[in-house]
């Protein structure tokens, strides 16, 4: 009874339908060329809760003021936490187009995306500034994924100088210098659980502070 038991339990940890699930952390649309042409792309932060994992691959297409964007993503058997930096080329867009409906679809095949088991995840925002312009997707203020963290975090920002991590008392923990990246991803790892502040400074000499729990 106990080895049936023990059996079952070890089909449902490998079956490819038990706790693998996705989420679109964020999404943020901006010129993949500034002053070349108008081409633009699409950078999303998709969390997946298997491994490995990979995109299998993606589509796009438009109608009236809407881009839609599905994107299809490898779901390996090993339960674990893990995460994809995407950057999804969608090329020159109307200026009508303001919006975005992005779908993730998880596959356990690697060749190709099989539809019929996947996990469909939506969402939707409207940039703030003209498609077509050279500063597409201002970003007014710091933001970070996922708030708290596990292991790795995107942090999303005007061209970046710093990020520094310090202890509520002040205490540096450490600090990474960037040369005017807009997105970057944090390994948190080894970082105790507790609450921490994160200081962004851009380019610009900006500074954010803000709190940050790891669990």
């Amino acid at each position: 009874m106990r080895k049936a038991l023990l059996f079952f339990l070890l089909l449902v940890i490998l079956s490819p339908k038990a706790g693998f699930g996705q989420e679109i952390l964020s999404l943020r649309i901006q010129n993949s060329n500034p002053g070349v042409n108008n081409d633009l792309e699409v950078i999303a932060f998709v969390e997946l809760r298997s491994s490995p994992s990979a995109r299998i691959g993606y589509s796009s297409s438009f109608t009236n003021d809407t881009l839609y964007l599905h994107a299809c993503y490898f779901s390996g058997r090993l339960l674990g936490y893990s995460y994809i930096r995407d950057t999804l080329q969608v090329g020159s867009l109307p200026s009508t187009v303001r919006g975005l409906h992005f779908k993730t679809y998880r596959s356990i095949n690697q060749n190709v995306c099989d539809s019929t088991i996947t996990d469909k995840k939506i969402t939707a925002f409207v940039v703030s500034s003209p498609l077509g312009t050279k500063n597409v997707s201002k970003i007014a203020a710091p933001t970070f994924y996922p708030n708290p963290v596990n292991d790795f975090i995107l942090v999303e920002s005007s061209p970046l100088k710093q990020i520094t991590l310090r202890e509520l008392t002040g205490k540096l923990i450490r600090t990474e210098f960037f040369q005017g990246e807009t997105a970057v991803t944090l390994d948190l790892q080894h970082l105790p659980q507790g609450i921490y502040l994160l200081e962004t400074t851009s380019r610009q000499g900006e500074l954010s502070r803000q709190r940050l729990l790891k669990k």
